[in-house]
C-alpha cells in the first residue's frame, strides 16, 4: 500500500510541542535510535520543501521547530507546523545565495539553545537556535561527516583528519583531541562517561570522556562506516563485511555475529536497539531485525534499493528509508510492511521522530525535505 505524496494542508492538525524531542542524529548519546514519541496510525504529508542539492543529514526536532542541514551548505530552522523558514545559516557566511558553500552531511545537534554541526570543509559550527547567528566555530583539517554528540558538558565529534575532538559546548574551547589511524567517519556514542568510536582504522576505541585518555582498543578486522550503539554495556554495529555484531568491549570479544547476505555487501546504516531487538539496513537492499541477546534473525524485508538510511523505532513500528525512493513503515514484531511512502527520490537520510511528526530528506538535484504526521 502506497501513500500518495502530496501536501495535505487542509487535513493538517498541529500538535503542540511535547516533552519528546529529537535533538541529535540518533536521538540519544547512546545512539540507540529509539523515538520517545509515537506517530499517528495513518501518516499523511504535512508539508515538503525543496532541497535542490539534496539532504543526507538527519534533522533535529525541538520545541515546535525543525533544524535541517542541506548539501547546499544551508542550515535552516523551520516551523514544524508548516515548514516555513524561520532563519537560514550558511556554512560560508561570505558566500552569496548562488555561490558554493560547503555542504552538510553531518546532522545537527540541538542543546541548551545552540545548534552544533560540521561541514565538508571541516568546520564545526555552533549557531544560536533562536536566531541563526554564529556563536563559535572551529576549523579541523578535513571534512566532517560525523555528527556531534553532546552530553555532560562535552561536545564530541570526529573528523576525516583522523582525529576525535572534544569541546566545551558553550565556548568552543577545545578540551582534548585523540588521533586515530584512519578517518573518524562515525558519530561517537557516549555512555557512563565513556566515548565509543569504530571506523576506518578497523579498531574499536573506548575513550574517557573527561580527559580523552584511551581506556581500551579492540581490532575489528574490517572497515566500518556504521556508528556504534550502546545498550546495557554492549556495543551493536554493522560492518563492511555485511555483518551485524554485538561486542563486549570489556572482554574484547564478539558476543554474536549475524551475516545478512552471502555477498558480504557493506553496511552503512546504523542500528536501532530496543530492549530485545536490533534493526539495521544493508547495501544488499534488505532491512534486518535480529534478537538482541542471540543475534538470531527474527525477520527481514527486501527493498528495491540499498538501505543506507538508519532505522528508527517508534512504539511498535520501524521507519527507514531506501534508495528505491521509499520510506518503509514496518511492524517491529512481525516484519510486516505496513506502508511504503513514496518520497520520489533516493533516501539515505534517517528519520527524525518527535512531536507526533516524522521529518526526513531525500537526495539529488530535485531532493526535498518531508514532514509526515497526523
Amino acid at each position: 500500500m502506497t501513500t500518495a505524496v502530496a501536501v495535505l494542508s487542509a487535513a493538517f492538525v498541529f500538535i503542540s510541542p511535547a516533552a519528546a524531542q529529537w535533538s541529535s542524529f540518533r536521538q540519544d548519546p547512546q545512539l540507540q535510535g529509539i523515538a520517545k514519541d509515537t506517530l499517528p496510525k495513518n501518516l499523511k504529508v504535512h508539508w515538503s520543501i525543496d532541497a535542490p542539492d539534496g539532504v543526507e543529514a538527519t534533522a533535529a526536532i525541538k520545541g515546535g521547530k525543525v533544524y535541517a542541514a542541506f548539501l547546499s551548505g544551508d542550515l535552516k530552522c523551520l516551523d514544524l507546523k508548516d515548514g516555513s523558514e524561520l532563519w537560514s545559516y550558511r556554512s560560508d557566511p561570505d558566500a552569496g545565495p548562488d555561490d558554493f558553500a560547503p555542504g552538510y552531511k553531518s546532522s545537527p545537534a540541538v542543546f541548551d539553545g545552540l545548534v552544533y554541526i560540521g561541514d565538508e570543509d571541516g568546520v564545526i559550527h555552533a549557531v544560536e537556535a533562536d536566531s541563526g547567528r554564529r556563536k563559535w566555530s572551529y576549523q579541523t583539517d578535513a571534512e566532517i561527516i560525523s555528527s556531534p554528540t553532546v552530553v555532560e558538558g562535552r561536545l564530541v565529534v570526529g573528523s576525516y583528519d583522523n582525529n576525535l575532538y572534544c569541546f566545551d559546548p558553550a565556548s568552543g574551547a577545545k578540551l582534548w583531541q585523540v588521533e586515530t589511524l584512519g578517518y573518524v567517519h562515525c558519530t561517537p556514542a557516549i555512555d557512563r562517561g565513556l566515548t565509543f568510536i569504530a571506523g576506518c582504522d578497523e579498531t574499536l576505541r573506548v575513550i574517557n570522556l573527561k580527559d580523552g585518555a584511551e581506556v581500551a582498543a579492540m581490532p575489528l578486522g574490517t572497515y566500518l562506516i556504521s556508528s556504534p550503539a550502546v545498550r546495557d554495556g554492549l556495543l551493536y554495529l554493522g560492518n563492511y563485511r555485511g555483518e551485524i555484531v554485538a561486542i563486549d568491549w570489556r572482554k574484547k570479544k564478539n558476543v554474536w555475529t549475524f551475516q545478512g547476505s552471502d555477498r558480504e555487501l557493506p553496511i552503512h546504516s546504523c542500528v536501532a536497539v530496543s530492549d530485545d531487538r536490533v534493526v539495521i539496513g544493508g547495501r544488499d537492499k534488505s532491512i534486518y531485525c535480529v534478537d538482541r541477546k542471540t543475534g538470531e534473525k527474527i525477520w527481514s524485508v527486501l527493498t528495491r534499493g540499498r538501505v543506507d538510511s538508519s532505522p528508527v523505532i517508534s512504539g511498535n513500528r520501524v521507519f527507514v528509508g531506501s534508495s528505491d525512493r521509499k520510506l518503509y513503515e514496518i511492524d517491529l514484531k512481525t516484519g510486516e510492511v505496513l506502508e511504503e511512502h513514496n518520497l520520489r527520490n533516493s533516501v539515505v537520510a534517517s528519520p527524525a521522530i518527535a512531536e507526533k511528526s516524522l521529518v526526513i530528506g531525500t537526495e539529488g538535484a530535485t531532493g526535498r525535505l518531508w514532514c509526515l504526521g497526523e
